[in-house]
């Protein structure tokens, strides 16, 4: 049998990402040597060019969003000691504001969120990083036979996840920024995981869009470990997450005794 670990994680977003979360998960990457990292999107946010965006959040520059989201690309996946082999980035809809944003006809913003891509390309190229865009065909990377890890498209603390498996079958996916799995009650048992989030933005800081969001009350930060059978599929998952109790500490079931 060939198996291989991996660790996955998703929805940083950019300038909004959770300094504590990142330091835990490079540490414990540090501890595990993954033989695969996954980042299932929204890596930035690109709040200013959200639909329905606010006249302040439209101003709102994107260096520090592109600055600190490219930061986490690289020390995650760019760590000492990381295999960089069969790594994995799907886009999410926040990354996909500025590929929306460069195919506009918005003349000098077209052209700067190309640069800007551009750039974003380069970065992905050095990880040796393979990406996938933001749409129903093809954001789902297969990571092993009949699994796979995507961004997401559905809402809902319940409906997300079992969409996901009646959709897309045996995946991973973020978007909802909380954890949670689904097993369909037929004779496929596809089975579909979300991963917790990375970013500050489950905080609800007074004033953002979603501090009246009921959803953020579910929301938890952290990761996924596991570990996949790369030639029948099979595939077993841990989540570390965030004590809610003591904010600096990990629940790491790997440490448990």
């Amino acid at each position: 049998m060939s198996y291989q670990s991996f660790v996955l994680v998703g929805d940083n977003h950019g300038s909004h990402t959770c300094p504590e979360w990142k330091k835990a998960l490079l540490k414990f990457c540090k501890e595990v040597k993954p033989d695969r990292r996954f980042h299932v999107g929204d890596a930035y946010d690109f709040s200013c060019l959200r639909a329905g965006c606010t006249p302040d959040e439209r101003r709102e520059s994107v260096k520090e969003d592109l600055e600190t989201g490219t930061q986490f690309l690289i020390d995650y996946f760019g760590q000492d000691g990381a295999k960089n082999k069969g790594d994995i980035l799907t886009w999410g809809n926040h990354d996909d504001r500025i590929f929306v944003t460069a195919a506009t006809k918005n003349g000098i913003v077209a052209d700067y969120a190309a640069e800007i891509i551009k750039e974003i390309k380069k970065t992905c190229k050095q990880l040796r990083l393979k990406t996938t865009e933001y749409s129903i065909r093809k954001n789902p990377a297969e990571i092993a036979p009949g699994k796979f890890i995507l961004h997401g498209f559905h809402a809902g603390a319940t409906t997300a996840v079992r969409k996901a498996a009646q959709v897309f079958g045996n995946c991973i996916f973020g978007h909802i920024h909380q954890f949670g799995y689904w097993k369909e009650p037929n004779i496929s048992g596809a089975e579909a995981y979300v991963v917790g989030c990375g970013s500050t933005i489950c905080n609800g800081e007074p004033g953002s869009y979603n501090a009246r969001q009921p959803a953020i009350l579910s929301h938890e930060r952290g990761w996924y470990y596991g570990v996949l059978e790369t030639k029948t599929g099979d595939w077993i998952l841990w989540k570390i997450v965030q004590s809610k109790s003591n904010p600096k500490k990990w629940l790491n079931p790997l440490k448990i005794k």
